[in-house]
C-alpha cells in the first residue's frame, strides 16, 4: 500500500539538468557506482575518448515521479 501524500507535498520533483549531472558524477565516484559503470562499459563498450577529463554529461531536466505514473 502506497503512503498517502502529505498536505503541501509535491506530486513530482523536477531535477534541473545541472543537478542530474552532479548526482551522476558523484554516484560514479562511489565504489558501487564505479562497479556499475565498469559493468556497463564491459557490456556495451566505450568510445576511445571516454577518459577522465575528456567528456561531459549532457542531459535534460529529470522528473522524479511516484511509481506507476507517467511523466
Amino acid at each position: 500500500m502506497e503512503p498517502a501524500p502529505r498536505p503541501g507535498e509535491p506530486e513530482k520533483l523536477l531535477l534541473p539538468a545541472g543537478a542530474v549531472q552532479y548526482l551522476l558524477a558523484v554516484a560514479l565516484r562511489t565504489e558501487l557506482g564505479g562497479a556499475w559503470w565498469d559493468g556497463f562499459r564491459t557490456a556495451h563498450g566505450a568510445p576511445s575518448w571516454l577518459t577522465p577529463g575528456r567528456f561531459r554529461v549532457a542531459t535534460d531536466d529529470a522528473r522524479l515521479l511516484p511509481l506507476g505514473e507517467d511523466a
